[in-house]
């Protein structure tokens, strides 16, 4: 038998009923009975239940182990009574009874319990944060992000992209951000920057003639939190292709993100390929309506209405008459003796222009309201994860008053009740 486990503690179900197993990992948590002791053992993989009863040689170590201590059992598969079984957990109908008990690591009383979802202040998730990330959610996340990666890493490479990675340690290049600063020990008074995008390395990449190139790369910032970014560093899938136009970027990322979000997005709704956008197509179209409507004479003015995009926290209304065109104040004109000849004639020119530079102003508008909606989403998920943040804060210390006042009632009843005797 293996020196710590035969199994994980997500492997064990009813056809290994009868069966010695070793297991190691977690207490996740106990629960006394009196005569029999439950805990449940936690691992990468899962859970599963122990039991041992008080005639056991090893009751007394049980009993006094403290949860998250690290420890290895062995014992017999058996079935849990019917009335028992938890349909929540995979090995919900089976449990170990311990035969044999060592403790591999011993915990001490713990500043932050691993069992349940309590909400604790980002500064003691961050002190201690070899627990937190014991924990369930954030456990499932850090996996989830391994297999997002991973994911991504392999349809990547399945349509033809090589993987790159470039320096970390280079100069400073003007991006969006500050840049973060690493002083030089081989050139005093001299720094290396850490790379906000992986923009100037990339390029390099192309014109040395490679065909299609990605990386997932780290990009260091040094710039505020946002509620879609980390402060400071974050990872992105950066990618570049050679002798293509824009559908063919489009083509090659959108199956791949629908696969992705299809694969993680644990049953929501992904819009199919090819996704929407908005064209100039569209924006004829409706120009061609107007224009339409207009020579039937349905109407005398037509106006669109629009935000236009500024910055993420502020969009400017817009109103512009589109049709008729409206002329411009004599004194805005310059005067010019210049002579010129149109071909073909000016009204044929006319015609062509001015149905294009109707559609141009609408998918104008369309592009401009597009960006002003991500926009201002950005900012009210941005607001919202700030209030909720102060909300938590306020809730979690109206209810630690409230439990420091229910425990000093408690004490002073103890205190109280043993004066009196």
């Amino acid at each position: 038998m293996h020196k710590y486990r035969t199994h994980t503690c997500s492997e064990i179900t009813k056809k290994n009923s009868g069966a010695t197993v070793k297991l190691s990992g977690w207490i996740h948590r106990k629960r006394d009975h009196g005569n029999l002791l439950f805990f449940d053992l936690r691992d990468h993989f899962g859970l599963t239940q122990c039991v041992i009863e008080n005639s056991n040689n090893f009751f007394k170590i049980v009993e006094k182990i403290k949860p998250e201590s690290v420890v290895c059992v062995s014992g017999k598969v058996v079935n849990r009574s019917a009335d028992t079984i938890n349909k929540d957990l995979f090995t919900g109908e089976v449990e170990i009874k311990i035969s044999s008990f060592e403790i591999l690591s011993e915990s001490m009383d713990l500043p932050m319990p691993v069992f349940g979802e309590q909400d604790y202040p980002e500064e003691t998730r961050l002190k201690y944060r070899f627990l937190d990330l014991r924990r369930q959610e954030m456990h499932e996340n850090i996996v989830l992000r391994s297999k997002v990666i991973y994911f991504i890493r392999n349809k990547m490479i399945a349509d033809g992209f090589l993987e790159f990675q470039t320096p970390i340690l280079t100069a400073s290049s003007p991006e969006g951000a500050r840049d973060f600063l690493v002083p030089s020990r081989m050139h005093p008074g001299k720094f290396y920057a850490l790379p906000q995008a992986p923009q100037q390395f990339k390029q390099m990449v192309m014109i040395s003639g490679f065909d299609k190139y990605f990386q997932i790369a780290p990009c260091f910032r040094d710039e505020d939190g946002r509620a879609d970014r980390s402060p400071g560093e974050h990872y992105q899938l950066d990618m570049e292709m050679s002798f293509v136009e824009q559908d063919d970027v489009f083509n090659a990322m959108e199956p791949i993100f629908f696969k992705l979000f299809t694969e993680f997005g644990k049953g929501k709704t992904v819009s199919k390929t090819p996704f929407k956008k908005i064209t100039y197509k569209e924006a004829e179209n409706v120009g061609e309506i107007i224009i339409k409507l207009f020579s039937e004479s349905q109407f005398d003015v037509c106006k669109i209405f629009y935000n236009k995009f500024k910055n993420v926290i502020s969009q400017i209304p817009q109103e512009q008459q589109i049709i008729p065109i409206e002329n411009q104040k004599k004194e805005e004109l310059k005067k010019s003796d210049n002579f010129y000849e149109f071909e073909p004639e000016e009204n044929e020119i006319l015609n062509n222009l001015l149905p294009r530079n109707i559609s141009t102003q609408i998918f104008k508008a369309f592009l401009e309201n597009a960006a002003s909606e991500q926009g201002s989403r950005m900012t009210a998920m941005d607001n919202a994860t700030r209030n909720a943040g102060d909300l938590v804060d306020k809730l979690t210390i109206t209810y630690n008053r409230s439990r420091q006042a229910a425990i000093t009632k408690e004490l002073i009843e103890i205190i109280s009740g043993a004066e009196s005797l």
